[in-house]
């Protein structure tokens, strides 16, 4: 019995191979991309847990995702610059940084971040441009 090399007169078997080893190498590079995705993952919650006010995974990804709410409540609403707003969050405390235009967009943004579930408490640290005045 003939094999499929030799059925196709040799010219099927190069291109198999050539395909053979291209997915080999594309699942060994896709394998190698998930375990440096998942080493450096783990690694930078470890760096992070070992710094000072060490938080638990669960910790660290509920704050993770406050600040996610936030933020995009923040640039969703029409009333408020949210993309000049920095948003840190640390053990359920939000933290507003930045600067708005008025004290109703100061307003505005602090009860926005309020207003996401399981903030414990939102502080303010939000300024507003001095106005010159004239002499």
């Amino acid at each position: 019995m003939k094999t499929m090399h030799e059925a196709n007169g040799g010219t099927g078997s190069s291109r198999s191979t050539f395909l053979g080893r291209f997915g080999e190498k594309v699942g060994w590079c896709a394998g190698a991309a998930v375990a440096l995705l998942l080493v450096s993952v783990l690694g930078a919650c470890q760096n992070y847990a070992e710094g000072t006010g060490t938080r638990t995974v669960g910790q660290f990804t509920d704050d993770a995702t406050i600040q996610l709410l936030v933020k995009r409540r923040l640039i969703g609403d029409p009333d408020v610059r949210g993309m000049r707003i920095n948003v840190e969050v640390n053990r359920r405390v939000v933290e507003l940084i930045g600067e708005v235009a008025s004290e109703t967009e100061r307003r505005r943004a602090l009860e926005i971040a309020s207003l996401v579930p399981n903030v414990e408490r939102v502080v303010d640290r939000l300024t507003m441009p001095q106005r010159r005045t004239s002499e």
